[in-house]
């Protein structure tokens, strides 16, 4: 009995191994691949995932792929299920373009159009190619905005967040950060955000803070004055009171759920 339950054991992990690989491998490029999963796929949803060719194994990059272009210079752009226009190049991390929410732009013309913006494939391979990334902590990191507009929206974002998860980045676009220890990320978001917020966590400041922790949803701490008040300092003044970092992050940690 104890030899059957073994050999079954091992056949439903052979099963599993072999289905965890790709039904079909498209070539982009000498280094860049599609993987197509069918009908089984790792994360029960997204069939199609962008990988590098490696000496031993392919590196996951994207699982969520709507639709992919190889652009040239070992660079490919990308769309994803989050509805979000993504380039990357080489061994770099992909750089987050633009958000298209339900209207997907079409990646095969030489001008991708999402919204009323219209960027070439040149203008979104070069952005690619200059946009650097930057380590504050933990598992996060930071870009500039690939194309900033700051010119006609001057409180729009100085900064892209992401936190790494596996497949996929959560993302987030704010105009000041600061980590705080513990996977903590401490963040000043634009003003238009105080009218998608619960009025009774905001004090009379413009621009509302937030902490996130980790794989953790946000939570909202209140408004600042401004942007640069978190920048330093063992204290930050949110809503007119004095709350310092450490307390902040015991609120964030105490506060936020898992995503």
């Amino acid at each position: 009995m104890a030899a059957f339950l073994s050999l079954v054991v091992a056949a439903i992990a052979l099963l599993i191994v072999g289905t965890s690989r790709p039904s079909r491998v498209e070539a982009l490029s000498d280094h860049w691949v599609l993987e197509h999963y069918s009908p089984w796929n790792p994360d029960g949803h997204y069939a199609k995932y962008l990988a590098r060719r490696g000496a031993l194994r392919n590196k996951t990059v994207s699982g969520r792929i709507l639709e992919v272009r190889y652009v040239g210079d070992d660079c490919v752009m990308y769309s994803d299920y989050d509805g979000e226009l993504y380039g990357i190049c080489g061994e770099g991390n992909p750089v987050y373009i633009d958000s298209f929410g339900d209207h997907a732009p079409q990646l095969q013309s030489e001008t991708v159009t999402i919204g009323e913006r219209q960027l070439t494939v040149a203008e979104i391979k070069r952005a690619t190619q200059l946009v650097s990334e930057q380590y504050p902590g933990g598992d996060w990191s930071a870009q500039r905005p690939a194309f900033p507009d700051f010119s006609t929206t001057p409180d729009a974002p100085r900064f892209v967040l992401f936190h790494k998860e596996k497949t996929r980045r959560f993302r987030m676009a704010v105009l000041a950060y600061r980590y705080i220890g513990h996977d903590c990320l401490l963040y000043v978001d634009p003003p238009v955000m105080r009218r998608l917020l619960d009025p009774a966590i905001l004090g009379s400041g413009e621009y509302p803070i937030a902490a996130a922790c980790g794989k953790r949803f946000e939570a909202y701490l209140g408004t600042v004055a401004r942007p640069s008040d978190i920048a330093v300092g063992d204290a930050i003044l949110i809503n007119g009171r004095s709350m310092r970092i450490g307390e902040i992050t015991r609120r964030a940690l105490s506060e936020t759920e898992r995503r």
